[in-house]
């Protein structure tokens, strides 16, 4: 739960360089929101990865998807991002999914689940922001 409209959420999901920075990735060109479907960003990714980051899906306030496909081709990175009013704030869901050409193992796992919780803790103090 965040403490802030879905409008501010939104703003700040949708704004590249606040999403490079969630996750320790750097906006290199290319697209520097997130507003419309195709809209894409080439990144050099926290995981040492360059590739490109493109909008699949956006609904205003509502959802937003993106597809990360690194320069080499050995994996594809979804995320979907689905924000539901609450009261005053909002409820944000967060879903991440790989497609792997080769295993992942325990470790790599765990320190892609670390990035994804500090982020997420970085956008819930952005949006708390006062």
């Amino acid at each position: 739960m965040i403490n802030a409209k879905p409008s501010a959420v939104y703003a700040q999901i949708t704004n590249c360089m606040k999403h490079c920075a969630m996750f320790g990735d750097k906006h290199i060109s290319g697209a520097t929101s997130f507003t419309k479907i195709g809209n894409a960003s080439y990144l050099d990714c926290e995981s040492g990865d360059k590739g490109s980051l493109v909008v699949t899906m956006a609904q205003p306030e509502k959802e937003l998807r993106l597809l990360f496909e690194p320069d080499n081709g050995t994996y594809v990175c979804g995320e979907k991002w689905t924000l539901t009013p609450s009261g005053t704030g909002t409820k944000l869901n967060y879903i991440q999914t790989f497609t792997l050409s080769g295993p992942m193992d325990a470790n790599a796992v765990n320190h892609c689940v670390q990035i994804a919780n500090k982020g997420l803790n970085d956008l819930k103090m952005w949006c708390e922001k006062k």
